[in-house]
């Protein structure tokens, strides 16, 4: 996705979410549809594809292992959209448990059929009607794997957690992607910024060190831990004790 793509993002802040979410009635399968969505970030297709055996309810994890579309009058079931797109999930407790009573009101669903029968144009048809009752402002399905995102930034996870948890190859496409616009700078209040490393490393905060494979990122913070651990002064300072100032 490009810039010009990210710049287009629409989402849900929790709040919003909530709204949302409280005018579906909590037992039908469209509460723990959306539910998925929102908590997981992962897309409506793996959604539709996932059964039982996907969901291990004692460890809170969900496998995303394949995903669903209809063409032709035809259901397929393939592998999801990229070899990254293959991955496990940790949920919270709560949606475990939403999903586990969800399956045990399906008597008898066996443990490799899909979770939700219904195709991607039912989804998103309740998803309208859901936004027109519930006040909220109009959304697509895949908006809430951006609201997802918003969600996870709020919390203050951190970067390369949120890149996992999207499958994303690279940090840029993350970065690129959510950072510039999931942060308002007006609502950024400026403060004094202590440092380990000028201008380089602050204290308190997450640094990213990018470049391509084999340019030396290793082998310089390794240099940089061995300096800091011998109390010895970084390159370009000229005593180690500037470093505080």
């Amino acid at each position: 996705m490009g810039k010009s793509d990210a710049d287009k993002l629409n989402f849900w802040t929790k709040d919003k979410y909530d709204c949302f979410v409280i005018g579906i009635d909590r037992e039908s399968k469209y509460y723990v549809i959306f539910e998925i969505l929102f908590w997981t970030g992962c897309r409506e297709g793996e959604m539709l594809a996932m059964t039982k055996e996907d969901v291990d309810f004692e460890n809170n994890q969900i496998s995303i292992t394949k995903t669903y579309y209809r063409t032709e009058r035809r259901d397929i079931i393939t592998t999801p959209k990229t070899e990254q797109s293959v991955r496990v999930i940790d949920i919270p407790q709560f949606l475990t448990k939403e999903i586990e009573t969800y399956v045990n009101r399906c008597y008898g669903l066996p443990d490799n059929e899909r979770l939700f029968p219904i195709v991607a144009e039912a989804v998103q048809h309740k998803l309208k009607r859901a936004c027109v009752k519930s006040g909220v402002k109009q959304i697509r399905v895949h908006d809430l794997r951006h609201s997802h995102v918003a969600y996870l930034i709020n919390q203050g996870v951190q970067p390369l957690i949120t890149k996992e948890q999207l499958e994303h190859r690279d940090i840029k496409i993350t970065l690129n992607t959510y950072g510039h616009c999931l942060i308002n700078m007006e609502d950024v209040e400026a403060r004094e910024v202590n440092w380990l490393w000028y201008p380089y490393i602050p204290f308190g905060k997450l640094t990213i060190v990018q470049g391509d494979p084999g340019e030396g990122k290793t082998t310089f913070i390794l240099h940089l831990a061995a300096l800091l651990t011998k109390g010895e002064a970084l390159p370009c300072e000229e005593t180690a004790e500037s470093r505080l100032m």
